[in-house]
C-alpha cells in the first residue's frame, strides 16, 4: 500500500488537478490523506482529511500527517509518499518508484536550481514507513545549510541533518527541464514529477528576488525612510505603493501570475502539458 500525505493551504483549486494526475499514473493501490488549512467541504475526496491540533508550520503539518498515517495503521513495507499540493506525477510512477526504493530508503526532489540548496524538498518525496519511524524522520525547519546565496533554514532542514548524521545514502530527484519559464517554478523532477511551485501564495522566489535586484533595494535611502514612517499593519498599501523594493516585488508577482495561471489552464486541459518544458 503506498500512503500520500499533501497539504492544501486556502485553496481549493489543485485539489481535482492532483487527484486525477495521481489517478492517471499511479497503477498501485494507494491512499491519500490531507491537511487542508483553510479550505471546506473536500472531505470525502480524500481517504482522510485530518485536523492539526493548534497552528502549524508546513513541516509540523507533514510530521503531523506521517504519524497520523502510522497511527491508523500503515504496515512498515507500505510506502510514505510526501507530496506538495500543488506537485503530481506526470507519467507513470510506480516502476520508477520501484526500481528507486529498492537502491535506496528515501529519494526526494532537491532544488539544485535555487542557489544549490541541499535539502529533500517536501514537494515530492518517498520512502517506507519503517524507515521513516527508524530515523524518526523530521520535515521542520531548524538545521541551517549554505547554499550559494546565503546561509539558511527551511522545511527539510532537519530531515538533511538526520540523513547526513546517519551517512544514509538517499537519492535527490533533480530538475529536467530543458525549458524554463521560471528558474525555479514549473520544475519536472527525473523527468515523471511535475511541481508547480509557489501554487498557495505569490508566486516570487529567491532567485527572483536576487535576478531583479529587489535585496538591494531594500537597502535604498527612500526604503529605509518609508519602513520606518510606515510600520503599522494599516499602512501596508501606502507603504506598496511607495516603497522601491515593495514596488518592483508586486511587479514581478504580477508577471509570474500570469504565467502561473496560463500554467494551471494547461494543466487542467492537457495530460501532456508538461511537453512545453520539455522540448527545445
Amino acid at each position: 500500500m503506498i500512503h500520500i500525505a499533501t497539504v492544501h493551504f486556502r485553496n481549493e483549486k489543485w485539489i481535482e488537478v492532483q487527484q486525477k494526475y495521481f489517478a492517471r499514473n499511479l497503477k498501485s493501490k494507494y491512499k491519500i490523506y490531507a491537511i487542508l488549512d483553510g479550505i471546506e467541504g473536500y472531505n470525502n475526496v480524500f481517504h482522510a482529511c485530518l485536523k492539526t491540533p493548534s497552528k502549524q508550520n508546513h513541516g509540523e503539518k507533514l510530521n503531523y500527517l506521517a504519524s497520523s498515517i502510522i497511527e491508523m495503521g500503515a504496515a512498515d513495507t507500505d510506502w510514505l509518499i510526501f507530496c506538495d499540493g500543488d506537485a503530481f506525477p506526470i507519467t507513470l510512477l510506480y516502476e520508477y518508484l520501484q526500481k528507486k526504493m529498492n537502491l535506496y530508503p528515501l529519494i526526494a526532489i532537491q532544488r539544485k536550481e535555487r542557489y544549490n540548496d541541499l535539502q529533500p524538498h517536501p514537494a515530492f518525496c518517498c520512502t517506507t514507513v519503517k524507515f521513516w519511524k527508524t530515523i524518526k524522520g523530521d520535515w521542520r525547519e531548524g538545521y541551517f545549510w549554505k547554499n550559494d546565496k546565503k546561509v539558511l533554514t527551511d522545511t527539510g532542514g532537519n530531515l538533511l541533518k538526520i540523513l547526513k548524521k546517519n551517512e544514509i545514502d538517499w537519492y535527490p530527484m533533480h530538475r529536467s527541464n530543458t525549458v524554463d519559464l521560471h528558474q525555479v517554478f514549473y520544475g519536472i523532477y527525473d523527468n515523471c514529477i511535475y511541481h508547480h511551485g509557489s501554487g498557495f501564495r505569490d508566486p516570487i522566489e529567491d532567485t527572483d528576488k536576487y535576478n531583479f535586484e529587489i535585496h538591494k533595494l531594500k537597502h535604498h535611502l527612500l526604503s529605509r525612510i518609508v519602513d520606518i514612517l510606515f510600520r503599522t499593519r494599516y499602512s501596508v498599501s501606502i507603504k506598496k505603493r511607495i516603497h522601491p523594493a515593495l514596488r518592483r516585488e508586486q511587479k514581478v508577482i504580477s508577471k509570474n501570475r500570469i504565467i502561473s495561471e496560463g500554467i494551471f489552464k494547461m494543466i487542467e486541459q492537457d495530460y501532456e502539458f508538461y511537453k512545453i518544458f520539455q522540448s527545445i
